[in-house]
């Protein structure tokens, strides 16, 4: 029987989907049915897992199920038991690849039907890939963009796509994933838009690569839908060009070779990278009226030295101009409400100036980066000289000022920023001074500098931006504080979380556990309060979640009584009138969540009063999937009370898994309402460990995080509620 659906998804997974007819059944012990994948499906790479639904299956009415692969679809390979296939041999996704599926009936009932109602297969399949331009020919094909580039991203706060061939009908979906660990993990595969790539966290000292799947969607099947390219953009370096970005401190090159002027005055760069000469030069290499001087018969005065020193200092300036590094330099000055007359000490300085000039370095020799200990602190280097022409500084800055301490540059051949240390009018040739030695020292950004100019500070900080150790640590330094800080060690009498109690709300003192593990003190019971009224009323809102926003959802509750239309509220963020928010409950057999206008119901057929459940709820925008679920402890139920009885005995802390319902490719949507409380209503139930969170719980976090009586991490913690006693005290800091 040739029955198969295979979808090939843009993560690199696909779904093979087989559908069996209404009378596939196996009556008889012994007797077999076989589906083949219709077709023949190529860059198939492995195959992962396998899931069913059978009907009329008990302990003694059995089924085992059988794969069999082929590349020919001539020579099948045997038939082997599903298991975890550990032994599936995986193929290079060039082959043509086939598929069948075998069931059979086992056990010992010879009574009654089995019935196959659906099978799914999922493996990986091998998505083209490019690092040029895209092209997408059919509906649902799809193929990765790389980006071979490395890069350190300190922000991304936009992007743009280049294609060709869209429509309204011939579309094209675009996600994208990230690795900072030179791709041993990847993010998750999430829809390449605003509200996504701008909330992504990253870490700005790691390296960053991202990837792009391209999908082709729509109607239309004629025409070619070309990507040509993918444009981020936003604060960030390129580490694969010499750390090329738009923030220029640290090792990176961002200089413009076209402003560095190499050609000047008295000579030009050739092709092949030498310095020839000028043919016509701009002006002459010695002043006529100096030439004039020169070549009269004057009696010779050997103290005559001013025309000696004219000609130094115009070849030191020519020199300069041909030859000199850039620089962008600030000039600071003293503040005179900073001037300690006492010790004759400046506290205080001004940013004045900032200009782009030409310096020299003495024999080129820029310092190494070598880690020098010195008696005060470590550095990179202990000190660095430059050499400053007077008609160079003063062209900048005036015939009134000279470099100072404090002083500060940023030479753009060694991209980084400088301080100066030290400066002094250099005298060598005749005893003249035609340029200032400084002596420069590792920049710091000092708090007693302030700029009377938002030109200059606003250029300072282009080039010192994410340089800092509170710029590049201060998120995560607020996320350990706010880690530290948790909540739920206050003493009772700092009630953080909840704003008022209804003097009807009984709080109970009981230990709830699972296994060996301490689940709960205290609960509420919410019998004694109207399902009018409030109960409970929190200082925590939630007034606002974004498309790219995702929320997890997790309590304890008991049913006293289950009564049909009643309603029996978890947790309430809602307003009605705007329907903006996102509220729980549960009611006639089903929980129940809410996001603004869209509501999700899942069936508990044959839920019992007096047990403690504990329903999940993931809410996941960036993937597009709302998931609810609800455990259960493993625990025997008495039977006169109805009761569950030796919780404290149990081996093992695992929770069943009663009910569960995925809902997928769900619009997503977003709200802001600041008048949001979140609050709980009155119902004849107990309620606990109430938690709410900024993401979806990974699974592999469940067993741990729905038995935690104290939230271990609160880095996505929005409301955590133990139902403790509340302490009215004064409180003493």
């Amino acid at each position: 029987m040739l029955v198969s659906n295979l979808i090939k998804k843009y993560d690199g997974t696909f779904k093979a989907l087989f559908d069996p007819q209404p009378d596939d059944s196996l009556a008889t012990v012994g007797a077999e049915i076989t589906y083949q994948l219709s077709g023949v499906s190529t860059q198939i790479i492995s195959l992962m897992s396998f899931e069913d639904t059978i009907s009329g299956l008990t302990t003694t009415r059995t089924v085992e199920r059988y794969y069999s692969f082929s590349t020919d679809n001539i020579n099948f390979s045997s038939w082997t038991l599903i298991g975890d296939f550990s032994e599936f041999v995986d193929l290079d996704g060039e082959m043509p690849f086939y598929l069948k599926l075998k069931y059979k009936r086992t056990g010992t009932d010879t009574t009654g039907l089995i019935t196959i109602q659906d099978a799914t297969f999922h493996g990986e399949w091998l998505i083209p890939q490019s690092y040029i331009i895209v092209e997408l020919n059919s509906i649902d094909e799809c193929q990765k963009l790389l980006n071979p580039d490395t890069l350190k991203v300190f922000k991304l706060t936009d992007f743009n796509v280049y294609s060709t061939g869209v429509t309204a009908t011939r579309q094209l979906e675009i996600r994208f994933r990230f690795s900072q660990n030179s791709g041993r993990t990847w993010s998750n595969w999430e829809l390449l838009k605003m509200e996504n790539l701008s909330t992504i966290k990253v870490d700005p000292l790691k390296f960053f690569k991202i990837e792009y799947s391209a999908c082709r969607r729509g109607t239309d099947t004629t025409g070619t839908i070309k990507l040509l390219d993918i444009e981020l953009t936003g604060d960030f370096q390129n580490v694969s060009d010499n750390y090329k970005k738009t923030n220029r401190y640290g090792i990176r090159s961002c200089c413009d070779p076209t402003q560095l002027n190499v050609g000047g005055g008295f000579g030009s760069l050739n092709p092949d990278g030498t310095l020839s000469l000028n043919s016509t030069p701009q002006q002459s290499a010695i002043p006529e009226d100096l030439l004039n001087a020169l070549c009269t018969g004057s009696n010779f005065n050997p103290y005559q030295l001013g025309s000696a020193t004219e000609l130094y200092n115009y070849l030191a300036n020519g020199v300069v101009k041909s030859l000199g590094w850039e620089a962008t330099y600030w000039k600071t000055s003293t503040d005179e409400k900073g001037i300690d007359r006492e010790f004759h000490e400046y506290q205080l300085y001004n940013v004045c100036g900032m200009s782009n000039i030409k310096v020299m370095v003495p024999e080129n020799a820029f310092p190494d980066n070598q880690i020098t200990f010195n008696q005060f602190d470590l550095s990179l280097f202990e000190a660095f000289e430059i050499h400053i022409t007077k008609d160079e500084f003063k062209k900048a800055f005036g015939i009134e000022n000279r470099p100072e301490k404090e002083d500060f540059l940023f030479l753009c051949v060694t991209n980084r920023m400088y301080q100066v240390e030290h400066a002094q009018a250099y005298r060598d040739f005749l005893n003249s001074s035609i340029y200032y030695k400084v002596i420069l020292k590792k920049y710091n950004n000092k708090a007693n500098v302030r700029h009377l100019s938002q030109d200059t500070k606003n250029a300072l900080e282009v080039l010192t931006n994410n340089s800092s150790l509170d710029a590049l640590f201060g998120e995560s330094n607020t996320a350990e504080d706010k880690r530290l800080d948790k909540e739920q060690l206050n003493p009772l009498s700092f009630d953080v979380a909840r704003k008022t109690i209804n003097a009807s709300t009984v709080i109970i003192r009981n230990e709830l556990v699972n296994a060996s593990l301490l689940v709960s003190d205290y609960q509420y019971n919410l019998s004694r309060v109207l399902d009018t009224v409030v109960a409970v009323d929190y200082n925590k809102a939630d007034g606002a979640v974004l498309k790219s926003d995702n929320r997890s959802f997790l309590s304890w509750f008991k049913l006293n009584n289950n009564e049909p239309n009643k309603k029996y509220v978890i947790l309430d963020n809602y307003d009605s009138l705007t329907q903006k928010g996102y509220k729980i409950w549960f009611e006639n057999d089903q929980l129940s969540f809410t996001f603004n206008a869209v509501q999700y119901d899942l069936p508990t057929p044959g839920i019992s009063e007096k047990i403690w459940y504990v329903p999940v709820i993931s809410f996941n925008q960036r993937l597009n999937y709302v998931e609810m679920e609800i455990y259960q402890r493993d625990t025997q139920i008495d039977v006169d009370s109805g009761e569950e009885i030796g919780a404290d005995l149990l081996n093992s802390s695992e929770l069943l898994k009663l009910w569960s319902q995925v809902w997928e490719n769900v619009a997503v949507d977003e709200f802001s309402q600041n008048d949001l409380t979140m609050k709980i209503y009155g119902s004849d139930m107990q309620l606990t460990n109430i938690r709410v969170f900024t993401d979806v719980i990974p699974k592999s976090t469940y067993k741990k995080v729905l038995n935690q009586k104290l939230v271990k991490s609160s880095d996505f913690l929005v409301l955590a509620d133990n139902a403790e006693e509340k302490i009215i005290v004064t409180n003493h800091s």
